[in-house]
């Protein structure tokens, strides 16, 4: 797939300046939250897909283990990425990665534990 610069527009990136003597943080505050909780994302990966391969592996119980907690992290990720590329401010875009990540990584870690 080829991109025509002279048709794409892109927005241009601008640096975000942070003032030393500003004491308030970056909140996403209640809008932001209500635009990311209305986003949805189609399921992308089903985590019976990654299952069944899991169960044809031959390894050994632990690193099946390990590849099972991993991969639910990646499908976690995977089915609900999109929904932070959507948000039109760059740095809420970041809020939602991390939010993402820090989930799915709980989740993953939470259903694996014995």
């Amino acid at each position: 797939m080829r991109i025509d610069p002279k048709t794409t527009t892109a927005a241009p990136s601008s640096p975000i300046l942070v003032s030393s003597s500003s004491s308030k943080a970056f909140s996403i505050g209640k809008k932001g939250r209500n635009i990311i909780k209305k986003l949805k994302c189609t399921d992308f990966l089903k985590e019976e897909m990654v299952t069944k391969v899991l169960d044809h592996l031959k390894a050994s119980d632990e690193v099946k283990k390990k590849l099972k907690i991993s991969a639910k992290f990646g499908v976690c990720v995977a089915n609900n990425f999109c929904d932070c590329l959507v948000v039109p401010y760059q740095p809420v875009v970041y809020a939602c990665l991390a939010e993402l990540g820090f989930k799915c990584m709980k989740n993953a870690l939470s259903n694996s534990a014995p």
